[in-house]
C-alpha cells in the first residue's frame, strides 16, 4: 500500500502506511504526459471533487438546498453555477462559440430546476471530468493563444486557471454551508 495520510480526530495529519486517507491533491505531482502548470490544475480539479463528495456524503435532500439566509445560495445552487462557469470557461479558453446551453443571462446561473441532489452532484462531477479532459489534451502552444472575454484580450492559461480558482472558491462556500447546516441542526430537538 503507497504512503498516506491518516487524519487523527484533533485534526491533525500522520503520513504512514495503511492509511485510510489519500495523499492531498496537490502532493500528488504530475499527471503522466502533462506539465506542471496543467497537472497542477488536474490536482486541483481533483481535490474540488473530492471535497465536495466529502462534503455532500449523507447530507439529505433539505440541506442540499437549504441557504442560511435570504439571498444567499445552497449548495445545490453553487454546484450548479459552478458547473455552468467551468463548462462556460473551458469553452472561451478553447475559443469555441457558445453553445445555446452555455448562453444564459447571469440571473440564471445559478437557478436550479428541481433537480435531484444526485443529478447536480453527476453534473458537477461530469463537468469536472469534461474540463480535466480538456485541459489534458492542451498543447504548449494553446496556453499563450490569446483570447477574448469581456472585452479583454488574455492568454488562454488565464482562463483555465479560473476556472480552478473559481471551482474552488464555491467548493470553499460548499463546506461552510455544510457545516452551517450541522451547526444549525445540532441545535433542534430529535424528532
Amino acid at each position: 500500500m503507497p504512503y498516506q495520510y491518516k487524519e487523527f480526530s484533533n485534526g491533525t495529519l500522520e503520513w504512514g502506511m495503511d492509511s485510510p486517507k489519500p495523499l492531498p491533491a496537490f502532493l500528488r505531482g504530475n499527471v503522466p504526459g502533462c506539465s506542471s502548470l496543467i497537472s497542477a490544475w488536474l490536482r486541483g480539479l481533483e481535490s474540488a471533487d473530492e471535497l465536495v463528495a466529502r462534503w455532500t456524503a449523507d447530507l439529505p435532500d433539505e440541506g442540499f438546498w437549504w441557504s442560511p439566509a435570504e439571498g444567499t445560495n445552497s449548495i445545490g445552487a453553487l454546484l450548479v453555477h459552478a458547473s455552468y462557469a467551468a463548462r462556460r470557461l473551458a469553452t472561451f479558453a478553447r475559443g469555441l462559440p457558445l453553445p445555446r446551453e452555455l448562453d444564459r443571462p447571469a440571473t440564471e446561473r445559478f437557478a436550479t430546476g428541481g433537480e435531484t441532489p444526485a443529478a447536480v452532484l453527476e453534473q458537477f462531477r461530469a463537468a469536472m471530468a469534461e474540463t480535466r479532459a480538456a485541459m489534458q489534451a492542451l498543447q504548449p502552444d494553446d496556453l499563450e493563444t490569446l483570447r477574448e472575454r469581456l472585452g479583454q484580450r488574455v492568454p488562454a492559461l488565464h482562463l483555465w486557471h479560473k476556472i480552478v480558482e473559481h471551482t474552488h472558491e464555491h467548493v470553499g462556500q460548499v463546506i461552510t454551508l455544510r457545516k452551517l447546516w450541522n451547526a444549525e441542526n445540532e441545535r433542534l430537538p430529535a424528532a
